[in-house]
């Protein structure tokens, strides 16, 4: 599930859009129940003492699965003597943040994915702090001074009561400011304060350069990267690409709305993180992205704001090559069909509320939750689909449906009772 979350690109064709539309909708907040809820958890140090006068952050993200935004502060608290603390939250997705003078942070995850909210027993340890150091260099081995070197993803591993080993993942712009540094003349940086519990993938900034796409993949998420007290790592970079292009379609009458358009690798084991930020397109439909590592990459074009979309488009391949623009690049848009998917229980056939489900076909995939009536409506482009069902703790469905256009196209699928055992 990790590799579905975050967006870490295993395996090509179908299976990766697949898991590609999971990590967005996963990510998402279903919107259905707005109620806060009061969560309780532990501080505790590497050795399981308590960690009284710790500051708990509760970090919230705004928009749903295809839009997240930056995560914004929320709420803060400290923990007493015992180490215990209380917060509030809402269901959106976020994240628990705790920090204490001395001590390397901790994180865990709020509603993130098929993992819900989970009231009581949030426990997050703090251990000392600990380094990241080595060298930044350019594909001709030279130096590179005045680089950006920060921490794109964090995963702090833990173990359960059962034996369990659970990841926790801490990633995005609040990563990058607790664990960033500048390289030296001599391309050294150094950054300071990273768990000793934790793996680190790294991210670089320098003007016209990007890391290298080999060191940008993976084949163990549990062992993928770095760990605190390395002072031994090389992060070499290369002349960094751009892609330009333009969104086509619409009407005289009615232009194409502002769209999102975001870059997914198609290289197996690529892990794209926050490396590479989501653009905006222009009112003529303009769009770039800057700084691209070379390979062959999927663009995927989002619509509108959090409300349905009438626009759609499919997913435009681009290869691109190092210290080159790839020039030209079209994204066709159209009116959307609209898909109605009825979520009932098998055996009861009552509507089932906060189901992800998931439509796609070739080159083209799009999710949503349902609604607390069973529904989900989709803006789809006409052709036939593969429709899945997922919840947590609930045995998955799987269904089809043929997508026409000018008319409201509907189906059911069914979501089996929990298993017991």
């Amino acid at each position: 599930t990790f590799a579905m979350l975050m967006g870490v690109c295993w395996h090509a064709g179908a299976q990766q859009r697949l898991q590609t539309l999971v990590q967005r909708v996963s990510a998402a907040s279903a919107n259905a129940d707005a109620t806060p809820l009061k969560v309780s958890g532990t501080i505790t140090d590497g050795a399981g003492n308590p960690v009284g006068g710790a500051t708990v952050e509760y970090w919230r993200y705004e928009g749903n699965g295809f839009r997240l935004s930056e995560p914004k502060l929320e709420k803060q608290t400290t923990t007493g003597t015992d180490g215990v603390f209380g917060i509030q939250v809402s269901r959106d997705v976020g994240f628990l943040l705790a920090h204490k003078p001395g001590m390397a942070p901790g994180w865990r995850q709020v509603n993130q994915g098929f993992n819900h909210i989970r009231e009581t027993g949030n426990h997050i340890v703090l251990t000392p702090p600990g380094t990241l150091a080595g060298v930044v260099a350019d594909e001709g081995d030279r130096p590179v001074a005045n680089a950006e070197v920060s921490v794109t993803m964090a995963t702090s591993d833990m173990s359960s009561e059962n034996g369990a080993r659970s990841f926790y993942y801490f990633t995005g712009k609040p990563a990058r400011d607790c664990f960033s540094a500048h390289t030296d003349g001599a391309g050294h940086f150094r950054i300071e304060n990273f768990p000793t519990n934790a793996g680190a993938i790294l991210a670089v900034r320098s003007p016209g350069k990007v890391l290298q796409p080999s060191q940008q993949r993976f084949s163990d998420v549990q062992t993928a990267g770095y760990r605190a007290g390395q002072a031994d790592i090389k992060l070499v970079l290369e002349p960094g690409a751009s892609i330009e292009g333009k969104i086509v379609g619409g009407d005289t009458n009615q232009p194409l709305p502002a769209a999102r358009l975001t870059l997914q690798s198609d290289q197996p084991g690529f892990l794209m993180g926050s490396a590479i930020e989501p653009v905006r397109s222009g009112a003529d439909g303009a769009f770039r992205f800057d700084d691209v590592a070379s390979g062959s990459y999927s663009i995927q074009t989002f619509f509108g704001t959090n409300a349905l979309s009438d626009w759609v488009a499919e997913t435009v391949p681009v290869l691109v090559e190092a210290g080159k623009a790839a020039r030209g690049v079209q994204v066709k848009a159209e009116r959307g069909a609209l898909l109605e998917v009825s979520v009932l229980g098998k055996d009861d056939r009552k509507p089932v509320a906060w189901v992800s489900v998931y439509a796609y076909k070739e080159h083209f995939q799009s999710a949503a939750f349902s609604d607390t009536n069973g529904i989900v409506r989709l803006r789809l482009l006409p052709g036939d689909y593969q429709i899945e069902a997922f919840r947590q703790s609930l045995p998955s469905s799987r269904s089809t449906a043929t997508v026409e256009s000018h008319k409201t196209n509907r189906v059911e699928i069914g979501l089996g009772a929990q298993r017991k055992i």
